[in-house]
């Protein structure tokens, strides 16, 4: 059987058969595999054991050990030709003073880890590393961690099947690496003539491949593993907490702490700005929201108007007025008795003028509107002819020239001379109740004032959501 691996054990002048319990690990006894064999005899005179890939049955040796090493493979490939070591002073596994902790583990900086050696090796090994100061050995997996411990970062848990100890306690006897003479990142190894080799060594943690996020990096036997802030995950903790969250509607992702927010453009919130401005937002009658920046507005059609579309020019007459087509209507109280002009002014302050009769239609409306006042005034209405005898126009600003009459018969007639003014006939006359007929102008009678609902703009509010400046659009409904 030819070994693959190659090692190497030198003791003092004791017996071959107590130097392979040494190797043996005494304290466990665990077996070794994937070994060479190695010279453990000894004679009166100072004898050397040189290292070879031999196989076994041509070494020829009444005695024999198989040890494994993985950091001696490295120094048999590297420096065969030094590995000439004095047996005498040479290194030894004689390891006291101290034990185990059961059941705990260090998570701290691990130099270096590999596997199939026993405890005591696994310590022995920690004294050739000047920055070793603990180890954390695994029972069921016979692996070795050498530690750089420091606290108070380092923490010590619960692990089932680990042992810990630190290196303090421990002892050994001395040779060319006690105390270490080797730099930080090297490996003591005793060799011939009272010397030693120090010798730089590899990890896997070397390449630093935990460099993203500043994740730590922790060496495992023939591979690393790599701690992650908390937050970052991965192999290499490539990914932040924001790698897998979609912000809607333009947000972006922020990294806080451990944990993650969508920052939201103006308006729109939830977690991931799921909501826009108009989320919660109910048009009425049908209507649409429409975001408007940071802020929303109901589009209202014809006919409905108010923040949410919530009023209908049907709602759009005060109270005491009365609508009818686009217009409101307000007929004077019995108590409301004024000349032509005094009528007209009130009106105006009203925002409105004395009504003007366009059709037939309107014409029965207000026959409609008079006949419930319970008045037995006639009423006032918008028509003249102050300006020109004989060409009646209606007093709203305009002076139109009437399109539509309702005159009584004979009428209008100037009879009394100054009968510049129309007003409704209230008479319960037949066919002359609620007709037109001229009035003197200084004449008492009731009124009708009119506005027009298609005069009047509805204002949309374009609102901040959910909170904030409330701005304001005005948009003419017609």
């Amino acid at each position: 059987m030819e070994s693959k691996s190659c090692c190497f054990l030198a003791t003092d002048k004791q017996r071959p058969a107590d130097s392979a319990t040494l190797c043996l690990d005494v304290s466990n006894g665990f077996p070794r595999n994937d070994t060479v064999v190695v010279n453990a005899t000894s004679s009166n005179q100072q004898n050397t054991c040189i290292l070879d890939k031999i196989p076994r049955e041509e070494i020829g040796l009444d005695n024999y050990i198989e040890l494994r090493n993985t950091m001696f493979l490295r120094v048999c490939k590297i420096f065969i030709s030094l590995l000439i070591i004095n047996i005498s002073e040479g290194i030894r596994l004689n390891i006291t003073g101290s034990s185990f902790t059961k059941n705990k583990y260090s998570d701290s900086h691990v130099i270096l880890a590999y596997n199939n050696v026993g405890p005591l090796m696994c310590v022995s090994d920690c004294m050739m590393y000047k920055e070793c100061n603990a180890v954390n050995f695994n029972r069921n997996k016979l692996e070795c961690e050498l530690l750089s411990v420091s606290y108070p970062g380092d923490s010590i848990t619960d692990m089932d099947g680990s042992y810990y100890t630190e290196i303090g306690g421990w002892k050994k006897d001395k040779d060319e690496c006690t105390p270490n003479p080797c730099e930080v990142g090297q490996q003591c190894i005793p060799a011939m003539y009272n010397n030693h080799i120090c010798l730089e060594f590899e990890a896997p943690c070397d390449v630093n491949p935990c460099l993203y996020n500043n994740g730590v990096c922790r060496n495992k036997v023939n591979d690393y593993r790599c701690i992650c802030p908390k937050g970052y995950y991965g192999d290499h903790c490539e990914y932040t907490p924001c790698t897998n969250v979609h912000c809607h509607f333009d947000g972006y992702c922020v990294i806080s702490g451990s944990g993650w927010y969508c920052n939201c453009p103006g308006g729109y919130y939830g977690t991931n700005c799921e909501h826009t401005p108009c989320t919660n937002v109910h048009c009425n009658n049908n209507e649409y929201c429409v975001v408007s920046g940071s802020g929303w507005w109901c589009s209202c059609i014809p006919g409905y108007y108010g923040t949410n579309c919530e009023h209908s020019l049907c709602d759009m007459c005060q109270s005491n007025w009365t609508r009818f087509a686009d217009s409101c209507y307000y007929p004077s109280t019995h108590m409301q008795v004024h000349n032509y002009h005094t009528a007209a002014t009130f009106c105006h302050g009203q925002n409105s003028h004395l009504v003007e009769i366009d059709s037939p239609e309107e014409q029965v409306f207000m026959e409609k509107l008079i006949t419930k006042t319970s008045s037995l005034h006639d009423f006032w209405i918008g028509a003249n002819d102050i300006d020109h005898e004989g060409i009646w126009k209606w007093y709203n600003g305009s002076y139109n020239v009437l399109n539509y009459s309702h005159w009584c018969a004979g009428e209008p007639n100037n009879a009394l001379q100054g009968e510049d003014c129309a007003a409704l006939n209230v008479n319960n006359i037949p066919g002359k109740n609620f007709c037109w007929n001229d009035y003197s102008c200084k004449s008492y009678h009731n009124f009708v004032c009119e506005k027009s609902i298609s005069a009047v703009s509805t204002t949309t509010h374009t609102h901040t959501q959910p909170t904030g400046t409330l701005v304001w659009r005005t948009v003419a409904r017609h």
